[in-house]
């Protein structure tokens, strides 16, 4: 608590006192805060009284004097003389309670010589006042010697040293006060909000005192300082038996008593745990003080531990593990060479063909003399350092592979329980054997495949090129034909010259395709960073030709940069894009969606058109080489673009897919890596 100390002086006793001392040495004095607030005064000049402290200027001098002037004190000295600003001698006297500066008492008003008349007479015309009665209220200062004045001050410093003393003592008093209040309060507050049930018994057995645990308990109210007795609480049994422990008490028989018993609350059972010990009260009487801890969750925690102990006993006779607990036998270095049996289950027996009577009280060397010694080595880790351990071992003596979990219930002791898993190695061993046999085929029927595949680009680059020449005959002898005798012809010779023409133009876009298929298999990729925005743009430039007279809408999002080959994603873009320009020519009004969403580390690009669509059971059917849903004469085309899109998407490990309805539109994706990939 922040405390005021100015607010601990008796300022009435103080005044009294400066007042007798005026009266008696003609000296005035004052006591000013350290902001230059009076506080105390007594026989003040007139020149202050009626000039300088009313004129607004010379009072701002005044306030600097009395704190920045006398603020100036030098170190240890008991008191200052000034001159202040508007001309007279004053002296400070610190005003220092516990070793805080506070304020000053203030002596002063005189002169040491007789004053300056000229600069009092400036003083008077500075400042507006009046000359004659100025200078009289001057000649009422008095001239005082230097001694006297130290002698009068001296008086004055025990006076403030007196002050000190005993504001000190008030100080010390109330801090004391407000300590032993807190400390009330914090116990108070300890015993209302402690979960203890605290309680005060008189000499009668009534509660004196019972704490907000205690009423919740037994929803008493307190009436004045008395709460019923144990008997309007509890029933009779418990009541008389918590009577009889009080009246030990009160009998001087015990100091101390604990008890625990069971009451029913609410229909509710709650467990005690209650201490009841002897106390004096405030009127010298002895009484009873009780200290009750709610153990409920205790005694349920007890009853859990024997019904789990009861389990436990369950378990351990009837779990098909087995199980076995030993403690572990050290040489003199503290290295683990033995262990002793301290338990083992009917599991034990029966996987290890040892009875209990032969094993328990004997060490694991004495019942398996061959084991080997890593069994040893990593039970004693157990035991030694507490760790855990999982793992599997063979027994040779038994012929049998174990899988052990084992850890430290105690310290140098270890528990463990095992299982025979011997079969499920074999058949591991078996199983590992097959997977080894199956990863040969695999390799091996791979290599096969990508031998057949290189084999299959090259047959189909090779035929690509051989059909070329047949075709350029075909091509050549039409043109000569249709230049030289076409107006000979008959009509339906023009027809077939014609049809023959078309069907080789149609050939000759199939085996370029077909070429481009090829290459885009044996194509290295050269992958870099693009931006797709640019990309799609001058794919649509390229493209504009097919649809400049078309009424076709656009919506084309900003799309990210990725990582790739720039062509190959071109040939995507323009497959992808001419198709859907080609599939909507039936629309009045086409429109085409050109946009992107993330899926995980994935970007994923579409491209959503109005058109004629298709069955949705046949989309798989797309991605295949010479697969149409259209018949030729509907919508022109080879069959291998979007083959070929699949294969550079699966290049740039994406994947492609579609989603469509007939007459509705469809919706082409494509995914690429959101970053550089391998």
């Amino acid at each position: 608590m922040k405390v005021n100390i100015l607010n601990l002086i008796d300022f009435k006793k103080v005044n009294t006192l400066l007042e007798g001392f005026n009266k008696s040495t003609g000296f005035v004095t004052a006591i000013l805060d350290l902001e230059g607030n009076v506080l105390s005064k007594s026989g003040w000049r007139q020149i202050c009284t009626e000039f300088h402290r009313i004129n607004p200027e010379t009072s701002k001098k005044c306030t600097i004097s009395d704190t920045v002037l006398a603020g100036k004190m030098n170190e240890g000295e008991q008191y200052h003389f000034y001159k202040c600003l508007n001309g007279m001698v004053d002296v400070a006297v610190p005003v220092v309670i516990n070793g805080e500066h506070i304020a000053n008492l203030f002596s002063g008003q005189f002169f040491f010589e007789e004053p300056d008349q000229m600069f009092f007479k400036k003083q008077a015309e500075k400042y507006g006042f009046d000359e004659e009665q100025y200078l009289g209220a001057l000649a009422k200062v008095p001239v005082i010697p230097r001694e006297r004045v130290k002698t009068a001050m001296d008086f004055l410093q025990n006076m403030t040293q007196l002050i000190s003393e005993t504001t000190f003592q008030k100080l010390e008093q109330m801090e004391l006060n407000d300590a032993v209040l807190k400390s009330e309060e914090r116990f108070k507050t300890f015993m209302e909000e402690t979960p203890v049930y605290a309680y005060i018994k008189d000499g009668s057995l009534n509660h004196v005192f019972s704490n907000k645990k205690v009423l919740e308990l037994t929803q008493l109210k307190q009436s004045g300082q008395i709460v019923d007795s144990a008997k309007t609480i509890f029933d009779p049994d418990i009541a008389n038996y918590l009577e009889r422990a009080d009246q030990k008490i009160l009998s001087g028989h015990s100091n101390r008593i604990e008890l625990e018993y069971k009451v029913k609350i609410d229909g509710q059972d709650k467990w005690l745990n209650d201490i009841k010990f002897a106390l004096k009260l405030t009127d010298g009487t002895k009484g009873v003080g009780g200290l009750a801890f709610d153990i409920t969750e205790r005694k349920r925690a007890e009853e859990a531990l024997r019904a789990s102990q009861e389990n436990y006993g369950i378990l351990f006779r009837e779990m098909q593990n087995g199980f076995a607990h030993s403690e572990i036998i050290c040489n003199a270095q503290g290295h683990p060479i033995n262990s002793r049996y301290l338990a083992v289950n009917p599991a034990f027996e029966r996987i290890t063909g040892r009875k209990a009577e032969d094993v328990v009280g004997k060490t694991i060397l004495e019942v398996f003399p061959s084991l080997e010694p890593s069994w040893i080595e990593t039970f004693g880790r157990v035991a030694l350092t507490g760790e855990p351990a999982h793992f599997e071992s063979q027994a040779s003596e038994l012929g049998i592979t174990f899988d052990v979990s084992a850890f430290c219930p105690a310290p140098n002791q270890y528990a463990y329980t095992f299982s025979d898993i011997s079969e499920r190695r074999k058949a591991e061993n078996e199983i590992r054997r097959l997977h080894t046999e199956l990863e040969q085929r695999v390799v091996e029927r791979t290599a096969q495949l990508e031998a057949a595949n290189k084999e299959l680009e090259a047959f189909s680059y090779s035929v690509s090129h051989d059909l070329r020449a047949p075709l350029r005959h075909i091509s050549g002898y039409v043109d000569l034909l249709n230049n030289r005798f076409r107006e000979a012809l008959p009509d339906k010779a023009k027809h077939y010259l014609n049809t023959i023409a078309a069907s080789s133009s149609q050939m000759g876009t199939l085996i370029d395709d077909l070429l481009q298929f090829s290459r885009t298999g044996r194509q290295e990729m050269c992958q870099v960073a693009m931006d797709m925005n640019v990309l799609v743009k001058e794919v649509l430039e390229a493209l504009k030709p097919d649809f400049l007279n078309r009424n076709i809408s656009w919506t084309v999002e900003e799309l990210p940069k990725v990582f790739g080959d720039y062509s190959l994603l071109k040939q995507v873009w323009i497959n992808l894009l001419d198709n859907a320009v080609k599939f909507t020519r039936n629309k009045d009004e086409a429109h085409i969606e050109i946009g992107f969403t993330q899926e995980s580390d994935h970007w994923v690009f579409f491209v959503r058109d109005n058109g004629v669509g298709f069955d949705t059971q046949y989309a798989k059917k797309l991605f295949g080489v010479f697969q149409r849903l259209h018949s030729q004469t509907d919508f022109e085309g080879t069959g291998i673009g979007l083959a070929n899109v699949q294969r550079i998407v699966h290049k740039h490990a994406g994947r492609v897919w579609a989603e469509a309805q007939p007459d509705k539109g469809a919706t082409f994706y494509f995914t690429i890596p959101c970053g550089p990939y391998s």
